[in-house]
């Protein structure tokens, strides 16, 4: 058994379709999954940063955050995994999404998880990084899309799995596994860095 810590947005929830459809609809765009190259919104909207904020704080009030679909695999991986190690949820969702996380969390994936740790990282002070939360609860093993937040981690002795999107081609982190983008290889790597663990 390993102990394995999955981001949410964009590794369990689909995070920036759900963001895409919602500003389309509301800010008259075109904006497709494949145009997000980046993580900083201002380039892939051309706003500022002040705008972004609006933009994302209206998003997380709307019936499409409420309704973000699980990514395609991973209600059939996530329950597999936690049959044999130990999952935790590690978002950097600020305190204020924790009833909607854990309700999205609870609908897709019940009792999968030990336990759902927000970070608070965005549009507020960081509370802790995810390697420290990976520290405390003795988490061996990190998923996650996000270049800065893979990088922390492997840079604290995290193992990291990173699926590939279009906003992360750019890390060069020799400490973070690049896998494909489907679940399928997300699970696969998982069992075989827990493989490597338990020797």
């Amino acid at each position: 058994m390993a102990v394995i810590g999955l981001d949410n947005d964009d590794v369990l929830e689909d995070f920036m379709s759900g963001f895409a459809l919602w500003h389309n609809i509301n800010y008259g765009t075109l904006l497709r999954y494949e145009d997000f190259i980046s993580f900083d919104f201002r380039e892939v909207l051309n706003v500022s940063k002040k705008e972004v904020y609006k933009r994302v704080m209206e998003f997380y009030k709307s019936p499409e955050f409420e309704n973000l679909q699980p990514l395609k695999g991973s209600m059939v991986y996530v329950p597999a995994l936690a049959k044999r190690h130990e999952l935790h949820v590690i978002t950097s969702r600020h305190d204020d999404l924790e009833e909607r996380t854990l309700s999205g969390l609870n609908k897709y994936y019940p009792n999968c998880f030990t336990g759902v740790h927000l970070t608070n990282h965005w549009f507020g002070n960081v509370r802790r990084t995810k390697s420290e939360v990976c520290k405390e609860y003795g988490i061996q093993v990190l998923v996650d899309d996000h270049c800065t937040f893979a990088a922390e981690a492997a840079d604290n002795g995290v193992r990291v799995i990173m699926p590939d999107r279009p906003w992360n081609q750019d890390l060069k982190n020799n400490g973070v596994m690049r896998v494909g983008s489907e679940w399928c290889h997300i699970y696969l790597a998982i069992e075989n860095l827990a493989q490597d663990l338990n020797r």
